[in-house]
């Protein structure tokens, strides 16, 4: 593909992320189908390199907002308040996601109301308001590094679950423990050499 053609395709989810079908996750991982290259890569060096593809990628100027579908599974989406801001359930094109705020209540700190793809093991039937609040946590910031004196942060990836200090990434071994490890055992986890490729 040419780096126009790329550009164009790159243009035409940004549009997408703006107008409220794509979620953030799902801006990523549609960019990354687009560059992944050839010959495939381990999730920790797919996500050292990929990082700098969605920074130079993404189109600076904002699309007004448009109001997403509500969920597939019907009834009322919304799931409640954070904040004294709604908190919506949401059908995309690719899929399920959580959406906090609305274009006219927009959470403090953010640009846009939130949005965030239900990750593996929800599903629009047992989302709750408590596990939509863990949800928009994400990506979560874990600690910092007592020696790389950076911020230790756990975020879905589309690999998998991962954290990230600075440019070291490990893959976490499941999705559970983007909420419930601990900084130590994050700290070992990063110090952990990573193994080499055909050990994996």
């Amino acid at each position: 593909m040419s780096n126009d053609a790329l550009k164009n395709q790159i243009r035409e989810l940004k549009s997408s992320l703006d107008q409220g079908s794509l979620t953030e996750d799902q801006f990523i991982n549609s960019v990354a189908d687009l560059v992944q290259p050839s010959a495939p890569l381990a999730d920790d060096d797919y996500m050292n390199s990929f990082d700098n593809v969605v920074e130079e990628s993404a189109v600076a100027q904002e699309a007004p907002q448009q109001a997403p579908k509500p969920a597939a599974s019907g009834g009322n989406p919304g799931l409640g308040e954070i904040d004294g801001i709604p908190v919506y359930l949401r059908d995309g094109d690719y899929g399920p996601y959580v959406q906090w705020g609305t274009k006219n209540q927009i959470p403090d700190g953010y640009p846009k109301p939130k949005m965030v793809s239900l990750i593996e093991g929800m599903t629009p039937e047992n989302m709750t308001l408590d596990l939509a609040k863990k949800l928009l946590a994400l990506p979560r910031t874990i600690g910092k590094h007592p020696t790389l004196n950076a911020d230790i942060i756990a975020a879905p990836g589309k690999f998998g679950p991962y954290i990230k200090c600075g440019s070291e990434t490990r893959s976490l071994k499941n999705t559970d423990q983007l909420f419930t490890i601990s900084l130590a055992d994050a700290v070992d986890l990063i110090n952990t050499p990573k193994k080499p490729r055909a050990n994996r």
